[in-house]
């Protein structure tokens, strides 16, 4: 919450945010891993004050952002995001005998983002080049990828299906290390 004048605020305006998280065990088909956020802001602000989505520009893998999004790319003051990430835990590549010696594990997963901001509610300041608002058209990227390779590296292929037109990728590839105990 903001309230202008209090302790210097130059805006009036509400935040909520909810999210929820899951591991869901799916046995013998490994384990499905969920995220869902919604959120809404209310008043007029400027851009930085609004939700900016999590995009990530490098070639980490990060579970809680939008791995092919450009950073500061897109802005909503209403938005919903979805995140799903199935880990086989072996299911398919344990069948086939020189991969099972390898012990590597297979996940797969879909991340997708709807939002909207009201241009006319969202005048006090100008966004920087390259940022836009989705405008009720969803941002959607899909995953697959190994878990396990040399016990501890994490290396994932992440396609950015739509909203091409800002000069993002539209593939990559992105790794993590990943230690389980």
């Amino acid at each position: 919450m903001g309230v202008k004048g209090l302790l210097g605020g130059q805006y009036n305006f509400y935040k909520a945010e909810v999210q929820v998280n899951q591991k869901l065990m799916l046995n013998p088909f490994g384990y499905l891993y969920y995220g869902i956020k919604a959120g809404k802001i209310w008043g007029d602000v400027p851009f930085p004050l609004m939700k900016i989505h999590e995009g990530n520009d490098t070639y980490a893998y990060d579970f809680y952002a939008f791995n092919m999004m450009n950073m500061q790319e897109f802005v909503s003051d209403t938005y919903a995001s979805i995140f799903l990430e199935h880990h086989f835990q072996g299911y398919f590549l344990n069948k086939m005998p020189l991969f099972r010696r390898l012990k590597w594990r297979e996940l797969a997963g879909v991340r997708s983002l709807i939002g909207s901001y009201d241009p006319s509610k969202h005048n006090s300041m100008l966004f920087p080049t390259g940022m836009k608002g989705l405008q009720n058209n969803p941002y959607t990227e899909f995953s697959v990828g190994l878990e396990n390779v040399f016990k501890v590296f994490k290396i994932v292929g992440v396609w950015r299906s739509n909203k091409l037109d800002n000069g993002g990728s539209r593939f990559g590839i992105v790794g993590t290390l990943q230690l389980v105990l």
